[in-house]
């Protein structure tokens, strides 16, 4: 069902085109039904659509949407390489393709927030050197650092027009944007505004920019008030003709504090049309249909009081007065009893409790309270990640590999990172107290040789009694996630006499101090417990009933480290509303307003509310949440599952992971000089000067080029839906004579041809479900120089499907029955096939 605000964009929005969308108004289905209809109507074609959305899993649920559209509409069009993403991914896509072949050509690895700010620790002598750096930064060193050269990048400030500055604050600045920049270049590294810097390098390029636009028919960005200045440009950058349509709402705008400026969406119209000459049209999305119009009508009137201007944001007509109302936050029992209440209305994962972060005590008391009396709890914010046997006992066997013991407690800590090192090394005091005579782990610690990488130990520890022992879900997923800071710190770290030390006493520190680890994914859920999360987490969510806690929350002012006047277009007060606002629209049926509030803003607010809800007038239903839709590919997917469905769990589910072998680095590399020569800012003479000082790829190149393969493509991903999983795939070449080719690197190794045949036969059944004619299938092997033509006879479509059924049931994920596949794989000791 379309309302005539949606049906105006859908069946005729005039580009370019602003689209405010109240919370609950189907903006993600006006998203998708205008895309497929632009497709539908032959206005632009499907892999020529270019969408960013805020987050990983908004780009995964709009792609799927999309996908199934069009499967229902019979419309058989070109899926290939379709641009659906957040703005870091899809920049790193575009960056792949259109980089100039330099020294800095091969993908960085990409370093997250808790790295970065070891990094700049392990660094911090470098800075302490710059000229100012006392007067400028005197507490927090690393998070100002990090701010430092984050605000430049995404204010889109010319690092070069703060060196010569008569201002010492914007030289400071210049030399630790310079310092920093320098240390990520030497370890090979990009953090996510690198990114995004490079991208928008890229398309101010007048050749390689306008190689960009010439490949895209339509853009569309999501939640644009969520967009800072660097995203502002490279959106603008993108278009050409005016062929952008923006989605976003001022109110719910939440990240000023991280650079977004809402004012990139209020003020879209007069900056596009500066930016291109084309004047743009505006629509409004205004119905709700996720809220009672109680809920609708409170959180109007609540933003209202803050922007003094009239939201036209309007409910269905079910006006309920039971839908919100206020309760007594301390009064646990009472809690207990209404969620209990709730619980034989609806499954517990239809109802969240929202606050505005974890800092306070209140939340995690209410936790263990609601466990006590049976109530499951998912929170997504936890701190007990560290508290779980199966990561303390790799802390303490990490630990004593470091030398770190004894650890001293004697002294009175000081400062808030005095308090919060103290509290890192009562922890691990207590662990050593536990674990320190358990003669199966002090037998462990001593059988490991100097030298082992902190992953590789994670892996042999698998071997122990415990976790030969454990069952629980949970726990492989805690032991993957902790597997990923180890495989992380191998990349980053050099392996020195201080290798396992500086993992425990730094490193690890950091994910301790910033809470940077959590039991649960952000879209964990579980139908039998109740959510608990901050309320920038719900962004983009709704449940049935939400229960709002604001705790000692007030308005709070953020300043970038060059805003010098300190006042800007940033409002805290009005952000202050917004994210409560926010909160609000996310109940359905019910909203709670817990009255522990400090702030006069939210007292006034629940004045107007009444104590009680008489939960019999408000029409319930109880929903399981629909699962997403699996994404399976060949590789990553159906041939690791064919080789070991335990593995697969484990690396898949579990999200184990190893450090990559120079080999697989090798492999990757041949890959994108292959995607560079079949691509449009391919230059000999580059190449030519590349290999010169990158001998170790002449080769493989040479013998490549001596093919002279008719390519139409490379590196060309494909979708295709089936119904109950998405099949996905990236085909190396595409050639003039529809042939298909995978290239690899290596020896011609015959356990693993047969796998490598059946690859691409998968990728021969995509193309075909894609409607496109496949001709040959190949395989050519680089640094032999030795072509494989695949007959039919391996994967057919059914099979893949049965294989891709099992997987998303959940079916048979034990060992394989084939020792002769354990070889090499990191599991062993788990499996004691060692």
């Amino acid at each position: 069902m379309k309302n005539i605000h949606q049906e105006k964009i859908i069946n005729g929005a005039k580009l370019p085109a602003l689209v405010i969308a109240g919370p609950g108004t189907g903006k993600t289905h006006t998203l998708v039904e205008y895309v497929v209809n632009s497709i539908k109507k032959g206005d632009v074609r499907a892999n020529r659509v270019l969408i960013t959305t805020f987050t990983k899993k908004a780009a995964r649920e709009v792609t799927r949407r999309i996908l199934e559209r069009l499967k229902e509409e019979g419309l058989d069009r070109d899926l290939s390489n379709m641009m659906v993403g957040n703005f870091h991914s899809l920049a790193l896509d575009f960056i792949s393709k259109y980089k100039n072949l330099d020294d800095e050509f091969f993908t960085g690895k990409i370093i997250g927030t808790e790295g970065e700010e070891f990094l700049v620790n392990e660094n911090i002598e470098k800075f302490r050197a710059i000229e100012g750096y006392k007067t400028f930064i005197q507490y927090n060193d690393a998070k100002t650092i990090l701010d430092i050269f984050s605000g430049i990048i995404n204010s889109v400030i010319d690092p070069l027009s703060l060196k010569d500055s008569d201002d010492p604050r914007e030289v400071f600045a210049y030399e630790v944007y310079s310092t920093y920049e320098k240390i990520l270049k030497d370890k090979g590294l990009m953090n996510f505004q690198l990114i995004l810097k490079t991208f928008l390098d890229i398309l101010s390029d007048e050749k390689r920019g306008e190689m960009i636009r010439d490949k895209i028919d339509l853009v569309i960005i999501d939640e644009y008030q969520d967009t800072n200045l660097i995203q502002e440009k490279i959106a603008m950058k993108l278009t050409r003709n005016g062929n952008i349509m923006v989605f976003g709402d001022d109110d719910q705008g939440l990240y000023s504090f991280r650079g977004a400026d809402v004012n990139n969406l209020l003020n879209f119209a007069d900056r596009f049309e500066e930016y291109s000459g084309k004047k743009v049209t505006s629509y409004r999305l205004e119905i709700n249909y996720r809220s009672n119009d109680e809920i609708v009508t409170r959180a109007k009137d609540f933003i209202k009081a803050a922007t003094k201007t009239k939201k036209d944001l309007m409910g269905l007509g079910d006006r309920n007065p039971n839908s919100i109302v206020r309760a007594r936050a301390n009064e646990t029992d009472n809690l207990i009893k209404i969620v209990k209440i709730l619980g034989e209305k609806i499954n517990l994962g239809q109802i969240a409790f929202l606050f505005p972060s974890f800092n306070n005590p209140y939340p995690k008391d209410l936790e263990e309270s609601f466990e006590k009396a049976g109530i499951g709890v998912i929170n997504r914010k936890s701190d007990r990640f560290f508290n779980n046997t199966e990561i303390e006992i790799l802390v303490f066997i990490l630990t004593s590999l470091g030398g770190i013991y004894p650890i001293d407690l004697d002294y009175s800590p000081y400062t808030y990172e005095e308090r919060k090192y103290y509290e890192y090394k009562a922890y691990l005091k207590e662990i050593y107290d536990k674990y320190s005579s358990d003669r199966e782990l002090l037998d462990f610690i001593k059988s490991i040789k100097e030298g082992t990488l902190i992953s590789e130990v994670i892996y042999r520890a698998l071997g122990l009694s415990f976790y030969q022992d454990l069952r629980d879900e949970r726990g492989f997923s805690n032991i993957g996630k902790f597997m990923g800071l180890g495989v992380d710190y191998d990349e980053l770290v050099d392996k020195d006499e201080d290798f396992f030390r500086k993992f425990i006493s730094s490193y690890l520190y950091l994910y301790f101090k910033n809470k940077g680890l959590s039991e649960y994914e952000e879209d964990s859920y579980d139908k039998d417990a109740v959510n608990f999360m901050t309320i920038h987490q719900a962004k983009g969510l709704e449940f049935d009933v939400v229960f709002v806690s604001s705790l000692n929350d007030y308005p709070r002012s953020s300043f970038s480290f060059l805003d010098k006047d300190r006042k800007d277009d940033k409002d805290p007060e009005l952000d202050f509303y917004r994210k409560y606002y926010t909160a609000f629209t996310r109940a359905k049926k019910l909203l709670v307003i817990l009255d522990n509030s400090r702030d006069v803003r939210i007292k006034n607010f629940m004045r107007g509310l009444n104590s009680g809800s008489d939960i019999r007038t408000i029409d319930f239903l109880r929903k399981d949440r629909e699962e997403e839709k699996k994404v399976l590919a060949f590789t990553s997917d159906i041939d690791l599952y064919m080789t070991c469905p335990m593995k697969y769990k484990l690396i898949r589910e579990n999200n184990f992971r190893m450090v990559k072998t120079e080999s697989l680095y090798f492999g990757s590399h041949i890959h994108e000089l292959v995607e560079y020569i079949n691509s449009e800012v391919y230059e000999k003479e580059d190449l030519y000067k590349f290999l010169v000082k990158n001998s170790d790829y002449s080769l493989s190149l040479s013998n490549y080029l001596g093919r002279s393969f008719d390519v139409r493509a490379s590196e060309v991903n494909y979708k295709a839906d089936r119904d109950f999983y998405i099949l996905q795939g990236t085909i190396d070449l595409l050639l003039e004579d529809s042939s298909i080719m995978d290239l690899k690197t290596g020896n011609i190794d015959k356990d693993s041809l047969g796998s490598y045949k059946n690859q691409v036969l998968t990728y021969k059944n995509l193309l075909r479900l894609n409607k496109e004619e496949v001709n040959k299938t190949y395989l050519y092997f680089v640094e032999k120089d030795e072509l494989i033509e695949v007959e039919d006879g391996g994967m057919a479509i059914d099979e893949i499907d049965s294989i891709a059924r099992k997987i998303v049931d959940g079916e048979d994920f034990d060992r394989t029955k084939e020792p002769s596949k354990c070889k090499l794989c990191p599991f062993i000791y788990y499996c004691k096939r060692s």
